[in-house]
């Protein structure tokens, strides 16, 4: 298996950047085609990577914590304490 041994046989033919993995390479191509394949079913908006549409739909959940200081609202209360945290102080 490549992906431990440091081989990279799959080389990007736009930018000749190389992958251990096939799948790797595919991935990365469409920051070259810019192909937006995923959409989300709440608000239409267009992602390149499955992953990015997930952590999108965080942003859709009921539970969304908003900051006392600000009124800003986050997806996750790990966003709103990281935010808080740089909050200035009153």
């Amino acid at each position: 298996m490549f992906i431990h041994s440091g081989e990279k046989p799959h080389q990007c033919a736009v930018c000749w950047r190389s992958f251990s993995l096939r799948d790797y390479l595919l991935k990365h191509m469409v920051t070259h085609t810019g192909v937006r394949a995923f959409q989300c079913a709440v608000c239409a908006k267009r992602f390149t990577q499955k992953s990015s549409l997930n952590v999108h739909m965080r942003t859709h959940r009921p539970e969304r914590a908003p900051c006392p200081a600000c009124g800003k609202v986050f997806s996750h209360r790990a966003l709103l304490e990281r935010h808080l945290a740089a909050h200035p102080a009153p």
